[in-house]
């Protein structure tokens, strides 16, 4: 009876499709080098492209601010960090719970949610109180006049939890489904995306240390939109484009 049973079984996993497969009903094809790199070389790409960004700022904001600004980089940018940096962990979170479903098409988008209003939450609430003011003079030393001219790019390092948190679901959810050719975009558009957000802003007149938080931030929103266009287009899982979950 056991091998009767069996049977059907064996048939239908032989006859089950290619996307059936990637869907997490039938294991897949052998793991092999090549299948390695191409589900690698696209991680591999945005990791260099994202360390890559903040040298390039501070090359920019040096050359065209001056070293002033860039020491206001550097000093305020442990603090701006802190609401959102954390939230790069969220990148685990669909692999974690690859053989729950429910989990991850449910819980994981609406927690996902929850970690970036309370990231912005804090960003804004620790600026406006004037925390982190008071971190930059009490803890820091830094000079009074020199901390008060990092209110508004900690402002803008309190929304940086937005296009972080969608990116970092969004790539954790493409390599559950080993779909990560679809961050190859994300990729490509993360430093073109800073240098033409730096000149446009320098051109407008935005200055100093306010410029180089906004060049980062841009660099995170165009990453997160990449993704975005990535899953749209690039995957050949159906699910993954007709079913936008975060």
């Amino acid at each position: 009876d056991e091998e009767v049973a069996a049977a059907p079984l064996s048939s239908s996993a032989s006859s089950s499709s290619p996307e059936q497969r990637r869907e997490g009903g039938v294991q897949g094809a052998p793991l092999t080098i090549a299948s390695v790199i191409k589900f690698a070389w696209p991680l591999v790409l945005t990791d260099f492209v994202q360390k890559a960004s903040r040298p390039l700022v501070n090359s920019y904001i040096a050359h065209t601010q001056g070293h002033a600004a860039v020491a206001v980089l550097g000093l305020i940018y442990p603090i701006g960090h802190m609401p959102y940096g954390w939230i790069n962990a969220m990148k685990s979170m669909h692999p974690a719970y690859l053989d729950r479903p429910h989990m991850r098409e449910n819980r994981i988008p609406r927690f996902t949610i929850m970690v970036i209003l309370f990231s912005v939450t804090w960003g804004i609430t620790a600026t406006l109180s004037g925390l982190t003011l008071a971190i930059l003079e009490k803890i820091s030393k830094v000079d009074p006049q020199l901390a008060q001219s990092s209110f508004a790019p900690l402002m803008i390092f309190a929304f940086f939890g937005i296009p972080v948190g969608l990116r970092a679901s969004l790539t954790g959810l493409l390599t559950a489904e080993k779909e990560t050719k679809a961050l190859t975009f994300s990729g490509l558009v993360r430093i073109p995306g800073i240098i033409v957000v730096l000149i446009s802003l320098n051109a407008a007149g935005v200055k100093g240390a306010t410029l180089g938080v906004a060049g980062l931030f841009s660099g995170f929103a165009c990453q997160a939109v990449g993704v975005v266009v990535g899953m749209m287009f690039c995957t050949k899982n159906r699910s993954l484009r007709t079913r936008f979950c975060l």
